[in-house]
C-alpha cells in the first residue's frame, strides 16, 4: 500500500478522533452548569479547572489503595519471606465504600472458586493435601488481585507457585519501570478528567440533546477511553505487584483506538475474563469439532453470562446482544473467507492492499456497532439510543462520514497489528 494512502488513513482517523474529542471537551465545559456540582472537585491549580469526580468505581479503587496500601506493602515483603504462606487481611465493612469493594471482591472470588473447582475436577484429583489447601486459599485471597483483578486461572496460578520468587536486581528494575509506566497512565487519566467531563454528562442524557454530531461522537469516544485508561492502570499496577511474587497475570487492556473488531476487543481488553470464559464456558460447548453453529451457540452463552455478570439491566443486555451480533458476524465472515470460492475471488480480484481495504470496509459497520454498544454499557439506555438515532440512523450525514472514519480506523488497527507482528519476530 502506498505511503500516501497509509498517511491519509492515519490522518483521517487521528484527526477525526482528536477533533471530536476537542468538540466534546469544549461543550462539556460550556454545559457544566446543567450538571450536578457535587460531581466535581477542585482540580490541579496548574489548570484552574474543576475535575470530573463522578466515576464511582474509580473513586472506590483509589479509596481502597489509600486506605490499605500498608497491607499491600506488608503482603509484598511477607510473601518474599514466606514463599508458600499467603497471608490474608480482614477488612472492616464500615461504610458504603467498603460495601462496594466487598461486592466486587465477592464477584471475583466466585469466579476463582469456579476455576478452582473445575480445574480440580478435570485434573482428576481425589484427595486434598495441606499444600493444596494453602494453594487454594492463596489463589482465592491473593491480596494484589483480590479486589481489582484481573482474574487468573487456578491451574496457571498453582503452576507458577513452583517458580522462583526471589527478588533480583533485574526484577526490581523492571518493576520500577512498570510502575512508572502506569503512573504516567494514571496522570493521563487525571488530566483527562480535568478537561473531558464524560463521566458526569452520562448521568444527564438531556445535555446531549444540545450536542452536534462531532460533539456526540467525542462523547462516544471519551467514555471508552476513560474506561480503558482506568483499567490499564488498575490491571497493570496489580499485575506489576503480582510479578514481584513471580506471578505472570493477564496483561492490561490494549488501547481501544486500535481494536476495530469485536473479537479483538473481547480478546484483548479484559484478557483474564476472556480466558476464564473461553475455558469454562466456550470450549466445553464447542468441543473439538469447532463447527460454526457450535461456536455461535457458545458465543451466545458467553455473552449471556457476561450480561449476567454485569448486572443484567436493559442497557447491559443490549450491550451484550450487540457484541454477540458483532462477534457472530465476524465468525460467519471468517467462515465465508475460508471457503474455496472466496479464496478464488481473493486471488483473482484482490491484491494484498485490496484485501486490507476489503477487510476494513467490511469491518467499519461492526466497528461502529461495537462503539455504540459500549455507550450503552458505559452510560445508560437513553444515551445509547441517542447515538443510534442521531448517528447510526442519520443517513447520509453523519452516518457516511462516521463510517469512513471507522474505515480509516480499521486500516490503523491493521497497521498496528502488523507492527506488533514484526516486533514479535525480531524479539524471538
Amino acid at each position: 500500500m502506498r505511503r500516501i494512502e497509509t498517511n491519509l488513513y492515519w490522518g483521517v482517523w487521528c484527526g477525526g478522533v482528536i477533533y471530536s474529542l476537542y468538540c466534546f471537551a469544549q461543550s462539556s465545559k460550556a454545559f457544566q452548569y446543567m450538571l450536578d456540582p457535587t460531581d466535581f472537585v477542585e482540580g490541579w491549580s496548574l489548570f484552574s479547572r474543576q475535575k470530573d469526580n463522578s466515576d464511582y468505581e474509580w473513586l472506590m479503587i483509589q479509596h481502597a489503595i489509600q486506605k490499605h496500601w500498608l497491607w499491600i506493602v506488608l503482603h509484598i515483603f511477607l510473601s518474599q519471606m514466606c514463599q508458600h504462606l499467603v497471608t490474608t487481611k480482614s477488612f472492616l465493612i464500615d461504610d458504603e465504600k467498603e460495601g462496594f469493594l466487598l461486592d466486587v471482591g465477592m464477584a471475583w472470588l466466585s469466579a476463582r472458586c469456579v476455576s478452582f473447582s473445575l480445574d480440580r475436577i478435570w485434573q482428576g484429583h481425589q484427595t486434598t493435601s495441606w499444600d493444596d489447601v494453602v494453594s487454594i486459599y492463596g489463589y482465592c485471597f491473593y491480596l494484589p488481585l483480590f479486589f481489582t483483578g484481573p482474574i487468573t486461572l487456578y491451574s496457571e496460578f498453582v503452576e507458577q507457585l513452583n517458580t522462583s520468587k526471589h527478588w533480583t536486581a533485574n526484577r526490581l528494575i523492571n518493576t520500577f519501570m512498570s510502575f512508572l509506566h502506569y503512573l504516567v497512565a494514571y496522570l493521563m487519566l487525571e488530566l483527562f478528567q480535568h478537561f473531558v467531563y464524560s463521566s458526569a454528562i452520562q448521568f444527564y442524557p438531556e445535555v446531549a440533546d444540545n450536542f452536534d454530531s462531532w460533539t456526540l461522537c467525542g462523547l462516544g469516544y471519551a467514555l471508552p477511553v476513560a474506561f480503558y485508561l482506568k483499567y490499564f492502570v488498575i490491571y497493570g499496577a496489580a499485575g506489576t505487584l503480582a510479578s514481584l511474587d513471580g506471578l505472570a497475570v493477564p496483561p492490561p487492556p490494549k488501547c481501544i483506538s486500535r481494536l476495530h473488531r469485536c473479537t479483538f476487543l473481547w480478546r484483548h481488553f479484559d484478557r483474564g475474563l476472556h480466558l476464564w470464559i473461553l475455558r469454562y464456558l466456550y470450549q466445553p460447548i464447542v468441543g473439538e469439532s469447532g463447527k460454526l453453529c457450535k461456536r455461535i451457540l457458545a458465543s451466545s452463552v458467553s455473552f449471556g453470562f457476561v450480561s449476567l455478570w454485569h448486572g443484567l439491566d436493559k442497557a447491559v443486555c443490549i450491550w451484550g446482544f450487540f457484541n454477540f451480533v458483532g462477534v457472530a458476524s465476524e465468525m460467519l465472515a471468517g467462515w465465508v473467507s475460508s471457503s474455496r470460492l472466496f479464496q478464488i475471488f481473493q486471488e483473482n480480484w484482490l491484491s494484498v492492499s485490496g484485501q486490507r481495504r476489503f477487510e476494513s470496509l467490511c469491518a467499519a459497520p461492526f466497528f461502529m456497532l461495537m462503539c455504540i454498544s459500549c455507550i450503552f454499557f458505559l452510560s445508560n439506555w437513553n444515551l445509547g439510543w441517542k447515538f443510534i438515532n442521531k448517528i447510526a440512523l442519520g443517513f447520509p450525514v453523519p452516518l457516511l462520514p462516521v463510517l469512513f472514519i471507522m474505515y480509516c480506523g480499521g486500516h490503523v488497527s491493521l497497521d498496528v497489528q502488523e507492527w506488533e507482528r514484526r516486533k514479535e519476530k525480531t524479539t524471538t
